[in-house]
């Protein structure tokens, strides 16, 4: 009878396991990190050119982030409610200069789910932009949602002080 019991549970743990992969390997629409799979290739096309622009020297680095743009844009035209498609369109916008722009898109992604990610961007940005009560909101958010995030507090306090005397891109995030 012991035996039978240790067997069953033995196999419960395992379909557990199973489902849990399952459910982590294909996240839902809800899961921080969802990208629909008619939008996944381009993603991948721009991440790749964000990582080209980022490794690369001179002018060719804005090259790249036009070329991620552009797979971003194509992405966001096949998931516009993406989060994260407008998070990472945010992301090239920013990369290039169009602070509105990203502003924008950061913006759309933080009004559909809330990442780490897309709050310290955004708080960034606004105090870039030297809209410091806008910035204080979003680290606000920030700390409210995410507790454990210790790194991008202190980041963003860094650039609140320097937000009013200061060009930001010349700071580097945690």
């Amino acid at each position: 009878m012991a035996k039978n019991v240790v067997i069953v549970l033995l196999v419960i743990a395992i379909l557990g396991g199973a489902v849990f992969t399952i459910l982590n390997r294909y996240p839902s629409e809800d899961s921080p990190g969802f990208i629909p799979d008619a939008a996944q290739p381009l993603v991948e096309k721009g991440l790749a050119e964000l990582k080209l622009a980022d490794s690369a020297e001179g002018t060719s680095g804005g090259e790249h982030y036009a070329l991620a743009l552009e797979h971003f844009q194509k992405a966001a035209e096949l998931a516009k409610d993406n989060a994260m498609v407008q998070y990472y369109l945010g992301i090239a916008y920013l990369a290039l200069g169009n602070f509105e722009k990203a502003t924008e898109n950061l913006e759309a992604s933080r009004s559909k789910q809330a990442t780490c990610e897309t709050l310290t961007q955004l708080a960034s940005l606004y105090y870039q932009r030297h809209e410091i009560e806008k910035g204080d909101a979003v680290r606000e958010e920030l700390k409210t949602k995410f507790p454990d995030r210790a790194d991008e507090y202190a980041f963003l306090a860094e650039l609140r002080g320097l937000g009013q005397t200061a060009n930001l891109r010349d700071v580097a995030p945690p």
